[in-house]
């Protein structure tokens, strides 16, 4: 019989016990225990060094570690990982690459087993999902300026006393930190300086993506456009909200700025901030490999946009097929002797009705359908924010 798999020291012990009776040749015993003579003198060797004690399976340990990482390459894994606390395996292994191409550097995986014995990695809680969520059909996202996003990062204090509102602008596709300004507050205009710059040094988007805050998107009328969207649309960029509460549709975003957080710490005024700021959107772009990326900087993917920023704010226009109505300065656009509310952002611009059918005129806002007139309810009914028209405007699959 082979040895029982519920008590194997028993086992073994009882076969010690009748092989020192003598009664049975090793060779006999080993045969009715259903094992080799070779285990049986191993286990006969482990009791006379041990007892009973001898015969408990010990751990496998192997003699040596050929594979074992050199301890200077340890040293320099660690040394990255202090000089760049908040980057991952992944990320110092890249940059550890480009600054010893000589050296044969151990996969991502041992350099994190490396990181966790020195203590320098952090467990992160398991996030439970307390509920499913779909993710609305956003614009697809192809290339470099189909999409920037734009958000500002929570307030802080400074040393000196008064808050910081960091403003950050992003390319959706290679992660490109495009602008990280400290600024005073969230009013339009500062906000606008910043993206007139931007889009002036690397050319405009497709489209703008954002949350539904000031000064992106208002709460007055039905449409939420702000004065900020409303130049967005003159200069030929669909805005783009996310739903209310879903930061996690502008995921990339959400991500740099817990990147942002860790790395840049309060400065005593907003000069000192932005210096703050601008050192670490170099290192962003320029030096920090992205998983996305295949371990490449932003800056190895990103090409400015070929669309130039105009020098005058160029009016609506539209083609034959619309009929033009000018908004009244309250808001209001008239059409067939009723008066329909749209926002007073509004006032005074052009907007453009496209006939449906008999009873109905899509209003268009530049490159933009927000909504249909009904003409026999005489009421303006503008799209839900991911309306099937509005997907097929913006080209959503």
């Amino acid at each position: 019989m082979a040895w029982q798999e519920t008590c194997p020291v028993l086992e073994r012990y009882s076969f010690i016990e009748e092989m020192l009776e003598g009664d049975e040749s090793m060779a006999e015993l080993c045969r009715r225990y259903g094992v080799s003579r070779k285990t049986g003198y191993k286990w006969r060797q482990r009791h006379e060094l041990g007892g009973v004690a001898g015969l408990v399976n010990l751990p496998r340990v192997a003699k040596s570690l050929p594979h074992k990482t050199d301890v200077e390459l340890e040293r320099l894994i660690v040394k990255a990982k202090n000089a760049r606390p908040t980057w991952g395996p992944k990320k110092l292994i890249k940059i550890l690459q480009r600054e010893h191409p000589h050296l044969v550097l151990p996969a991502p995986s041992t350099a994190g087993e490396i990181l966790k014995r020195h203590g320098l990695v952090e467990a992160r809680p398991r996030r439970r999902l307390s509920r499913i969520w779909r993710s609305p059909p956003l614009r697809k996202v192809m290339a470099p300026n189909d999409t920037w996003t734009i958000d500002f990062k929570g307030q802080f204090r400074l040393k000196r006393g008064p808050y910081c509102y960091p403003l950050t602008l992003q390319d959706n596709f290679s992660r490109y930190l495009i602008r990280c300004d400290a600024l005073a507050g969230t009013h339009t205009a500062p906000a606008k300086t910043t993206l007139e710059a931007a889009f002036r040094e690397f050319g405009l988007p497709f489209a703008m993506r954002s949350d539904n805050g000031s000064p992106f998107a208002a709460n007055r009328g039905s449409l939420g456009l702000s004065e900020l969207s409303l130049w967005w649309l003159k200069l030929g960029i669909r805005p783009e909200r996310i739903d209310r509460g879903c930061p996690q549709q502008n995921g990339r975003h959400e991500r740099m700025h817990r990147t942002l957080k860790a790395e840049t710490t309060p400065q005593a005024s907003l000069g000192g901030q932005q210096m703050s700021f601008d050192r670490f959107r170099c290192e962003f772009n320029e030096e920090r490999p992205h998983e996305a990326l295949h371990q490449e900087p932003p800056a190895s993917i990103y090409v400015p946009s070929p669309r130039a920023m105009p020098y005058r704010l160029p009016a609506f226009e539209y083609d034959s097929a619309y009929e033009v109505r000018r908004v009244a300065r309250n808001g209001f656009v008239s059409y067939s002797g009723e008066r329909y509310f749209l926002s007073e952002v509004l006032s005074t611009e052009n907007v453009g009705l496209l006939p449906l059918d008999d009873h109905s005129r899509e209003l268009w806002i530049g490159v933009l359908p927000v909504g249909y007139l009904d003409l026999e309810t005489k009421r303006f009914n503008p799209y839900e924010g991911r309306a099937r028209r509005l997907e097929e405007a913006l080209d959503i699959p």
